[in-house]
């Protein structure tokens, strides 16, 4: 019981730590949908870029209209999407570099609540496919690539076909997590939609809007399905309910261990109450003998609550180092699924020592209520 017990409070303690990870940006005043036209996956073919531009302005054009919205924007990926294309750079001196490369369209880090820390945003300006190359790099990238310098106005070299021209670094911002709420941030580099050159044209429109604005996702579908009756209807959802689903492996752990753990428990106090309750029953003339000596009735239910505590800290002088060992033994396996706490966490120990006592307090209540009860005439006239 005790090992169960052990596990459902480092489960459940990791969760909590990882639900509560800062992920960089807004989650509850955020709505996504996926947006894909026709033709966006097959973005290279001749003049389909430029239509698929056209129809992504027009989408943020309406969106942005809408009452209650503060902020529209599309990007390639969603934050709960690891970011799955990369992008080789090439820095002046020839060094090259891999970094993660999101196509992103005005107002992206705006809709987002990601705040800019130097320079400023993609404009409207960089939208055109002849505007000079640009980006803007979160500050991982930053420190990668200038380290203790500023990035504004220098420039990288990224690859665009079979061309290396180069990119103007215009803006820095906060880094935010992509895909996992675990381990280091990736290096992430933010470029207009048609400066880039990758076959995928697949985007996700990123709402963010005024608290409680409960219609305005049948309103965002609406305007989607305005643009292009043929466009795939997909739900629309909060940026809070995508960061719920990417926990769903540690939810599930973390419920099912607490269940088994709470059944553990359970059983434990029926033992308990049971044992106890048996043993007032044998023990109810030299009960009432006591009380009929001069024993306080609350004196006899005190020895009856130390007799089930003694009974707990017996299994927990077997359980708790076997639950240390075991967590020394699996620590390896487990460092994957824990976030934030050890196998070893001692303060997890403490709490589920705790609860088997104060369970085990809980369930010895009703014998020990009894004993206190005990009438010492029946047990004199025994004698």
């Amino acid at each position: 019981m005790s090992c169960l017990l052990f596990a459902a409070t480092l489960f459940s303690r990791s969760l909590r730590r990882l639900d509560a990870q800062d992920g960089g940006f807004e989650r509850d005043t955020v709505q996504l949908v996926r947006v894909e036209p026709r033709g966006s996956d097959q973005r290279n073919t001749p003049g389909t870029a430029e239509r698929l531009d056209r129809t992504y302005r027009a989408l943020l054009e309406r969106v942005r209209a809408l009452p209650g919205v503060h902020a529209a924007s599309l990007a390639s990926f969603a934050p709960t999407t690891r970011v799955a294309f990369s992008v080789p750079l090439r820095l002046p001196n020839g060094e090259p570099l891999s970094v993660g490369r999101v196509m992103a369209y005005p107002g992206y880090f705006e809709s987002l609540g990601v705040p800019m820390i130097a320079g400023r945003d993609l404009g409207e300006a960089d939208l055109d496919p002849r505007s000079p190359p640009v980006a803007v790099i979160n500050e991982t990238l930053a420190r990668k690539l200038f380290p203790g310098e500023s990035p504004l106005g220098r420039q990288f070299m990224t690859r665009r076909g079979s061309e290396w021209p180069f990119c103007e670094i215009i803006g820095v911002v906060k880094d935010s997590r992509y895909g996992t709420l675990r381990g280091e941030t990736p290096p992430l580099a933010y470029q207009p939609f048609l400066q880039t050159s990758t076959g995928r044209g697949q985007m996700v429109l990123h709402v963010r809007t005024a608290a409680g604005a409960v219609s305005l996702p049948a309103r965002i579908r609406a305007e989607v399905q305005r643009i292009d009756k043929d466009m795939p209807v997909f739900e629309v959802h909060t940026l809070s309910t995508a960061m719920a689903a990417t926990l769903v492996r540690e939810r599930l752990i973390a419920t099912l261990s607490s269940f088994f753990g709470g059944l553990a428990l359970l059983l434990a106090c029926i033992g308990i109450y049971g044992l106890l309750a048996f043993a007032v029953v044998q023990r109810s003339r030299e009960l009432g003998i006591r009380i009929a000596v001069g024993a306080r009735r609350a004196d006899v239910a005190g020895m009856v609550m130390r007799e089930s505590l003694g009974l707990v800290c017996l299994g927990l002088a077997a359980g708790i180092p076997a639950a240390l060992a075991l967590g020394r033994v699996a620590s390896s396996q487990l460092s994957g699924l824990l976030y934030g706490v050890q196998a070893t966490d001692m303060a997890m120990v403490a709490v589920a020592a705790l609860t088997i006592s104060a369970a085990a307090l809980l369930a010895a209540y009703g014998p020990a209520r009894r004993a206190a009860r005990a009438d010492p005439m029946i047990a004199l006239r025994s004698e």
